[in-house]
Protein backbone atom coordinates (compact mmCIF):
# COMPACT_ATOMS: atom_id res chain seq x y z
CA UNK A 1 0.00 0.00 0.00
CA UNK A 2 2.89 2.36 -1.00
CA UNK A 3 0.98 4.49 -3.27
CA UNK A 4 -1.86 4.92 -0.40
CA UNK A 5 0.32 5.85 2.08
CA UNK A 6 1.18 8.43 -0.24
CA UNK A 7 -1.77 9.85 -0.13
CA UNK A 8 -1.82 9.99 3.69
CA UNK A 9 0.44 12.68 3.69
CA UNK A 10 -1.05 14.94 0.68
CA UNK A 11 -4.02 15.17 3.57
CA UNK A 12 -3.90 18.20 5.64
CA UNK A 13 -2.17 17.83 9.07
CA UNK A 14 -5.54 18.17 10.92
CA UNK A 15 -6.84 15.29 9.11
CA UNK A 16 -3.99 13.01 9.64
CA UNK A 17 -4.39 14.24 13.31
CA UNK A 18 -7.24 13.10 12.77
CA UNK A 19 -6.81 9.38 10.88
CA UNK A 20 -3.92 8.81 14.01
CA UNK A 21 -6.23 10.04 16.64
CA UNK A 22 -9.17 6.96 15.97
CA UNK A 23 -6.15 4.85 15.86
CA UNK A 24 -5.10 5.48 19.36
CA UNK A 25 -8.68 5.95 20.68
CA UNK A 26 -10.00 2.78 19.60
CA UNK A 27 -7.16 0.53 20.34
CA UNK A 28 -6.37 2.40 24.27
CA UNK A 29 -9.81 3.22 25.19
CA UNK A 30 -8.28 4.06 28.88
CA UNK A 31 -5.91 6.95 27.47
CA UNK A 32 -9.43 9.10 27.89
CA UNK A 33 -9.54 7.42 31.10
CA UNK A 34 -6.19 8.44 31.90
CA UNK A 35 -6.51 12.08 31.35
CA UNK A 36 -9.76 12.58 33.62
CA UNK A 37 -8.13 11.00 36.35
CA UNK A 38 -5.38 13.20 36.16
CA UNK A 39 -7.84 16.26 35.91
CA UNK A 40 -9.54 14.98 39.29
CA UNK A 41 -6.53 14.36 41.48
CA UNK A 42 -5.60 18.07 40.68
CA UNK A 43 -9.30 19.18 41.38
CA UNK A 44 -9.42 17.70 44.74
CA UNK A 45 -5.77 18.31 45.89
CA UNK A 46 -6.49 22.03 45.00
CA UNK A 47 -9.13 21.89 47.32
CA UNK A 48 -7.28 20.44 50.17
CA UNK A 49 -4.51 23.25 49.77
CA UNK A 50 -7.36 26.23 49.83
CA UNK A 51 -6.82 28.41 53.21
CA UNK A 52 -9.60 28.22 55.15
CA UNK A 53 -11.37 31.78 57.18
CA UNK A 54 -9.63 30.25 60.25
CA UNK A 55 -6.12 30.65 59.23
CA UNK A 56 -6.17 34.19 57.52
CA UNK A 57 -8.37 36.89 57.92
CA UNK A 58 -8.10 39.06 54.45
CA UNK A 59 -10.77 42.01 53.46
CA UNK A 60 -10.29 45.42 54.51
CA UNK A 61 -11.88 46.31 57.24
CA UNK A 62 -12.48 44.21 60.13
CA UNK A 63 -16.05 44.53 62.60
CA UNK A 64 -15.20 44.40 66.65
CA UNK A 65 -17.01 41.51 68.63
CA UNK A 66 -19.78 41.83 70.27
CA UNK A 67 -18.89 42.67 73.86
CA UNK A 68 -16.77 45.69 71.76
CA UNK A 69 -13.12 44.42 71.88
CA UNK A 70 -11.30 44.23 68.73
CA UNK A 71 -11.35 41.92 66.08
CA UNK A 72 -8.39 38.71 66.85
CA UNK A 73 -9.61 36.15 64.58
CA UNK A 74 -6.70 36.89 62.22
CA UNK A 75 -4.03 38.75 60.09
CA UNK A 76 -5.72 40.62 58.09
CA UNK A 77 -4.91 42.25 54.62
CA UNK A 78 -3.43 40.75 51.34
CA UNK A 79 -0.45 38.98 52.17
CA UNK A 80 -0.77 35.58 54.69
CA UNK A 81 2.88 34.92 56.33
CA UNK A 82 3.55 31.40 56.97
CA UNK A 83 4.99 31.98 60.70
CA UNK A 84 2.11 34.51 62.15
CA UNK A 85 -0.36 31.95 61.75
CA UNK A 86 0.39 28.55 63.62
CA UNK A 87 -0.26 25.58 62.17
CA UNK A 88 -1.20 27.08 58.78
CA UNK A 89 -0.41 25.25 55.82
CA UNK A 90 -0.71 28.52 53.64
CA UNK A 91 -0.17 28.54 50.05
CA UNK A 92 -3.77 27.66 48.39
CA UNK A 93 -5.20 28.61 45.46
CA UNK A 94 -5.29 26.94 42.47
CA UNK A 95 -1.88 25.92 42.20
CA UNK A 96 -0.55 21.95 42.19
CA UNK A 97 2.36 20.36 43.14
CA UNK A 98 5.49 20.58 40.66
CA UNK A 99 5.93 17.22 41.92
CA UNK A 100 2.63 15.47 40.84
CA UNK A 101 2.55 17.23 37.61
CA UNK A 102 6.15 15.69 36.61
CA UNK A 103 4.70 12.17 37.91
CA UNK A 104 1.84 12.47 34.99
CA UNK A 105 3.97 13.40 32.60
CA UNK A 106 6.70 10.94 33.16
CA UNK A 107 3.50 8.17 33.05
CA UNK A 108 2.61 9.76 29.87
CA UNK A 109 6.09 9.80 28.23
CA UNK A 110 6.54 5.42 29.19
CA UNK A 111 3.24 4.74 27.97
CA UNK A 112 4.11 3.13 24.33
CA UNK A 113 1.85 4.04 21.64
CA UNK A 114 0.57 0.92 19.24
CA UNK A 115 1.27 0.15 16.20
CA UNK A 116 -1.09 -2.39 15.25
CA UNK A 117 -5.15 -2.51 15.70
CA UNK A 118 -7.46 -5.51 15.71
CA UNK A 119 -9.93 -6.26 13.28
CA UNK A 120 -12.84 -6.68 15.51
CA UNK A 121 -11.23 -2.80 16.14
CA UNK A 122 -12.00 -1.31 13.40
CA UNK A 123 -15.53 -0.88 13.10
CA UNK A 124 -15.47 1.34 15.78
CA UNK A 125 -12.33 3.47 14.59
CA UNK A 126 -14.47 3.67 11.63
CA UNK A 127 -16.96 5.43 12.86
CA UNK A 128 -14.73 7.82 15.05
CA UNK A 129 -13.86 9.09 11.65
CA UNK A 130 -17.71 9.03 10.68
CA UNK A 131 -16.69 6.48 7.65
CA UNK A 132 -19.20 3.68 7.33
CA UNK A 133 -18.25 0.70 9.66
CA UNK A 134 -20.29 -1.97 7.99
CA UNK A 135 -18.64 -1.78 4.63
CA UNK A 136 -17.79 -5.16 3.05
CA UNK A 137 -15.27 -3.93 0.28
CA UNK A 138 -13.39 -1.33 2.99
CA UNK A 139 -13.35 -4.11 5.75
CA UNK A 140 -11.72 -6.80 2.87
CA UNK A 141 -8.80 -4.46 2.71
CA UNK A 142 -8.10 -4.53 5.97
CA UNK A 143 -8.71 -8.20 6.29
CA UNK A 144 -5.94 -8.58 3.15
CA UNK A 145 -3.79 -6.15 4.89
CA UNK A 146 -4.05 -7.90 8.00
CA UNK A 147 -2.90 -11.08 6.55
CA UNK A 148 0.32 -9.75 5.81
CA UNK A 149 0.96 -9.47 9.64
CA UNK A 150 0.61 -13.03 10.55
CA UNK A 151 3.75 -13.23 12.97
CA UNK A 152 4.67 -9.71 15.13
CA UNK A 153 7.68 -9.40 16.96
CA UNK A 154 8.07 -7.84 20.21
CA UNK A 155 8.62 -4.82 18.99
CA UNK A 156 5.22 -4.13 17.35
CA UNK A 157 3.65 -5.88 20.48
CA UNK A 158 2.04 -9.21 21.59
CA UNK A 159 -1.61 -10.02 19.65
CA UNK A 160 -4.02 -10.01 22.29
CA UNK A 161 -6.77 -11.61 20.55
CA UNK A 162 -5.51 -15.04 19.17
CA UNK A 163 -6.15 -16.15 15.82
CA UNK A 164 -7.44 -12.96 14.81
CA UNK A 165 -5.70 -10.40 12.70
CA UNK A 166 -3.78 -7.35 12.99
CA UNK A 167 -3.57 -4.03 10.82
CA UNK A 168 -0.32 -1.77 11.45
CA UNK A 169 -0.63 1.88 11.60
CA UNK A 170 0.51 2.16 8.25
CA UNK A 171 -2.37 0.31 6.56
CA UNK A 172 -4.45 2.45 8.83
CA UNK A 173 -3.10 5.72 7.50
CA UNK A 174 -3.21 4.08 3.87
CA UNK A 175 -6.61 3.05 3.45
CA UNK A 176 -8.67 5.79 5.77
CA UNK A 177 -6.20 8.59 3.95
CA UNK A 178 -8.16 7.31 0.68
CA UNK A 179 -11.56 7.37 2.20
CA UNK A 180 -10.95 10.64 3.76
CA UNK A 181 -9.21 12.48 0.62
CA UNK A 182 -12.08 12.89 -1.39
CA UNK A 183 -14.62 13.59 2.00
CA UNK A 184 -12.32 16.30 3.14
CA UNK A 185 -12.16 18.38 0.19
CA UNK A 186 -16.24 18.03 -0.37
CA UNK A 187 -16.79 19.66 2.61
CA UNK A 188 -14.45 22.69 2.03
CA UNK A 189 -15.65 23.09 -1.55
CA UNK A 190 -19.42 22.78 0.25
CA UNK A 191 -18.84 25.28 3.17
CA UNK A 192 -16.95 27.80 0.32
CA UNK A 193 -20.13 27.22 -1.79
CA UNK A 194 -22.82 28.09 1.42
CA UNK A 195 -20.84 31.52 2.01
CA UNK A 196 -21.14 32.32 -1.69
CA UNK A 197 -24.84 31.65 -1.62
CA UNK A 198 -25.40 33.72 1.24
CA UNK A 199 -23.40 36.67 -0.12
CA UNK A 200 -25.80 36.54 -2.82
CA UNK A 201 -28.96 36.77 -1.04
CA UNK A 202 -27.38 39.40 1.11
CA UNK A 203 -26.61 41.53 -2.27
CA UNK A 204 -30.10 40.38 -3.88
CA UNK A 205 -32.47 43.61 -3.78
CA UNK A 206 -35.89 42.72 -2.88
CA UNK A 207 -37.82 45.16 -5.08
CA UNK A 208 -35.85 43.28 -7.90
CA UNK A 209 -38.33 40.46 -7.39
CA UNK A 210 -40.97 42.75 -8.70
CA UNK A 211 -39.19 43.71 -12.01
CA UNK A 212 -39.97 41.67 -14.83
CA UNK A 213 -37.01 40.86 -17.33
CA UNK A 214 -37.36 39.87 -20.61
CA UNK A 215 -35.94 38.14 -23.54
CA UNK A 216 -32.89 35.64 -22.87
CA UNK A 217 -32.54 36.24 -18.84
CA UNK A 218 -35.66 35.46 -18.10
CA UNK A 219 -35.17 31.67 -17.27
CA UNK A 220 -32.62 32.73 -15.07
CA UNK A 221 -34.76 35.45 -13.35
CA UNK A 222 -37.25 33.03 -12.23
CA UNK A 223 -34.54 30.16 -11.48
CA UNK A 224 -32.73 32.86 -8.81
CA UNK A 225 -36.29 34.43 -7.85
CA UNK A 226 -37.08 30.75 -6.93
CA UNK A 227 -34.04 29.62 -4.91
CA UNK A 228 -33.97 32.75 -3.11
CA UNK A 229 -37.36 31.98 -1.40
CA UNK A 230 -36.25 28.48 -0.54
CA UNK A 231 -33.08 30.19 1.17
CA UNK A 232 -35.29 32.29 3.01
CA UNK A 233 -37.88 29.63 4.33
CA UNK A 234 -35.72 26.67 4.79
CA UNK A 235 -31.80 27.16 4.99
CA UNK A 236 -29.48 29.30 3.84
CA UNK A 237 -27.93 28.44 0.69
CA UNK A 238 -27.77 24.60 0.70
CA UNK A 239 -30.05 23.93 -2.41
CA UNK A 240 -28.49 26.32 -4.15
CA UNK A 241 -24.43 25.29 -3.23
CA UNK A 242 -25.65 21.84 -5.37
CA UNK A 243 -27.33 23.48 -8.26
CA UNK A 244 -24.15 25.72 -8.05
CA UNK A 245 -21.91 22.30 -8.16
CA UNK A 246 -23.73 20.86 -11.17
CA UNK A 247 -23.53 23.48 -13.39
CA UNK A 248 -19.69 24.08 -12.17
CA UNK A 249 -19.49 20.45 -13.20
CA UNK A 250 -21.00 20.69 -16.69
CA UNK A 251 -19.08 23.30 -17.17
CA UNK A 252 -15.93 20.77 -16.46
CA UNK A 253 -17.15 18.62 -18.72
CA UNK A 254 -17.01 20.59 -21.40
CA UNK A 255 -13.61 21.70 -20.48
CA UNK A 256 -12.72 18.07 -20.64
CA UNK A 257 -12.85 18.40 -24.67
CA UNK A 258 -10.17 20.19 -25.01
CA UNK A 259 -7.01 19.14 -26.81
CA UNK A 260 -5.38 20.17 -23.88
CA UNK A 261 -6.33 18.46 -20.82
CA UNK A 262 -2.79 16.09 -19.41
CA UNK A 263 -2.44 12.85 -19.32
CA UNK A 264 -2.62 11.30 -16.21
CA UNK A 265 0.60 10.06 -14.26
CA UNK A 266 0.69 6.38 -13.48
CA UNK A 267 0.23 7.80 -9.29
CA UNK A 268 -2.76 9.79 -10.33
CA UNK A 269 -4.25 6.45 -12.17
CA UNK A 270 -3.47 4.28 -9.34
CA UNK A 271 -5.33 7.02 -7.04
CA UNK A 272 -8.24 6.76 -9.41
CA UNK A 273 -8.32 3.28 -9.58
CA UNK A 274 -8.85 2.31 -6.43
CA UNK A 275 -10.94 5.47 -5.42
CA UNK A 276 -13.22 4.01 -8.41
CA UNK A 277 -13.35 0.40 -6.33
CA UNK A 278 -14.91 2.04 -3.33
CA UNK A 279 -18.10 3.18 -4.93
CA UNK A 280 -18.44 0.03 -6.42
CA UNK A 281 -20.07 -3.13 -4.71
CA UNK A 282 -17.34 -5.91 -3.76
CA UNK A 283 -19.41 -8.53 -5.87
CA UNK A 284 -18.61 -6.79 -8.54
CA UNK A 285 -15.03 -6.15 -8.77
CA UNK A 286 -13.70 -9.65 -7.19
CA UNK A 287 -10.00 -8.03 -8.62
CA UNK A 288 -7.68 -4.92 -10.00
CA UNK A 289 -7.79 -6.54 -13.31
CA UNK A 290 -11.92 -6.67 -14.27
CA UNK A 291 -12.22 -2.89 -12.24
CA UNK A 292 -11.53 -0.94 -15.69
CA UNK A 293 -14.41 -3.01 -17.55
CA UNK A 294 -16.78 -1.88 -14.19
CA UNK A 295 -19.28 0.98 -14.97
CA UNK A 296 -20.64 3.73 -11.91
CA UNK A 297 -24.47 3.82 -11.93
CA UNK A 298 -27.15 5.20 -9.99
CA UNK A 299 -27.48 2.25 -7.60
CA UNK A 300 -24.12 2.49 -6.63
CA UNK A 301 -24.02 6.11 -5.65
CA UNK A 302 -27.23 5.35 -3.85
CA UNK A 303 -25.49 2.85 -2.05
CA UNK A 304 -22.38 5.01 -1.12
CA UNK A 305 -24.87 7.89 0.11
CA UNK A 306 -27.05 5.50 2.14
CA UNK A 307 -23.36 4.75 3.71
CA UNK A 308 -22.25 8.21 4.23
CA UNK A 309 -25.58 8.82 5.52
CA UNK A 310 -26.00 11.73 2.71
CA UNK A 311 -29.34 12.55 1.48
CA UNK A 312 -29.10 12.92 -2.10
CA UNK A 313 -31.97 13.16 -4.13
CA UNK A 314 -32.21 11.01 -7.71
CA UNK A 315 -32.15 14.14 -9.78
CA UNK A 316 -28.90 15.41 -8.27
CA UNK A 317 -27.07 11.93 -8.95
CA UNK A 318 -28.55 11.33 -12.33
CA UNK A 319 -27.64 15.05 -13.31
CA UNK A 320 -23.68 14.05 -11.97
CA UNK A 321 -23.79 10.83 -13.87
CA UNK A 322 -24.59 12.55 -17.14
CA UNK A 323 -22.12 15.78 -16.65
CA UNK A 324 -19.48 13.11 -17.02
CA UNK A 325 -20.77 10.43 -18.70
CA UNK A 326 -19.67 9.96 -22.29
CA UNK A 327 -22.05 6.18 -22.43
CA UNK A 328 -25.59 6.58 -24.15
CA UNK A 329 -26.56 4.96 -20.71
CA UNK A 330 -25.44 7.50 -18.67
CA UNK A 331 -23.07 5.49 -16.84
CA UNK A 332 -19.66 5.73 -15.66
CA UNK A 333 -16.43 4.20 -17.08
CA UNK A 334 -13.22 4.39 -15.22
CA UNK A 335 -12.13 6.86 -17.83
CA UNK A 336 -14.70 9.17 -17.06
CA UNK A 337 -14.18 8.85 -13.20
CA UNK A 338 -10.88 9.82 -13.95
CA UNK A 339 -11.77 12.87 -15.69
CA UNK A 340 -13.97 13.89 -12.71
CA UNK A 341 -11.45 13.55 -10.47
CA UNK A 342 -9.04 15.54 -12.19
CA UNK A 343 -11.84 18.21 -12.61
CA UNK A 344 -12.60 18.46 -9.02
CA UNK A 345 -8.97 18.43 -7.83
CA UNK A 346 -8.88 14.91 -6.18
CA UNK A 347 -5.55 14.10 -7.82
Amino acid sequence: MDNESEVYFTLPEHVQRKIDKAFYDATCPTNGKRKSERQRGAHSLTKKRKVTPVDSGGGFILDDQDDGSPYTGGDGGFIIDDASVPGSSSGGGNIVDEDYDDKNQEDDRQVEKPKYISLSTISGALELLGLPSDDAQVMGVFRRAAADWDEVDDTGGVNPHGEEGLVSLKDWRAVCGVLLEGADVAEESEERGEALDFEDLEDTNPSDEYAGDSGDDSDEYIEVEELSRRRVRRTRGTVNSRTRRGDSDLSSLSDDNSPTTKPLTLKQRETCLHTFALFLDSSRSPNLEDLPKQKLRINDLQRVAGLLKEKLKAEEMVEMLESFSTSPDKSMSLEDFERMMVRAKLV
